[in-house]
């Protein structure tokens, strides 16, 4: 297969065995085989789908003066709100994903944080990204001959929300 790095714009010939192509939802290896993705592009299945935003958080008292049992991974799930706390690094860091309606700012990511844990914290937001969720596609095969697909290359539940 012949490449051409996008940083150097040199290309380069590769011989191999075999190929895999773990190159995301743009990739190359599959539109080289001509494969393309089938099935829903934006299913709302009603369960943390369609708009979503995931905010980098920093809660540095949570996991002492409010978790009871540590965990990696906690689901808030209440009567309008489903969301997730996940530990990053099992101290003060998380990623919070949050159906974006309730969570469009900054401001409502730390008030409903408070809510969904039943406690008082502060919460500083480092970061927030939008993406949907609630894709249903895979690749209309997952490979051929001696060349293979992985990951995004060969199916998608999520895309990104292109920035303004």
């Amino acid at each position: 297969m012949r490449i051409a790095p996008a940083e150097s714009g040199v290309e380069r010939t590769l011989h191999a065995a075999f190929l895999v192509g773990c190159d995301g939802p743009r990739s190359r290896v599959r539109r080289t085989l001509g494969l393309s993705y089938q099935g829903e592009d934006a299913r709302e299945q009603g369960f943390l789908t369609g708009l979503t935003r995931s905010s980098y958080l920093r809660i540095p008292k949570l996991m002492t003066r409010v978790v009871r049992r540590p965990a990696w991974q906690y689901w808030i799930l209440r009567p309008g709100a489903v969301s997730n706390l996940i530990t990053l690094d099992g101290d003060g860091e998380f990623l919070f994903h949050a159906v974006q309606g309730l969570a469009a700012d900054d401001d409502a990511v730390r008030r409903l944080v408070g809510e969904c844990v039943g406690a008082p914290v502060e919460v500083k937001v480092l970061d927030s990204r939008d993406w949907i969720s609630g894709r249903a596609l895979v690749a209309e095969r997952y490979g051929a001959g001696r060349v293979l697909l992985c990951g995004d290359a060969a199916h998608l539940f999520t895309r990104p929300v292109a920035s303004a």
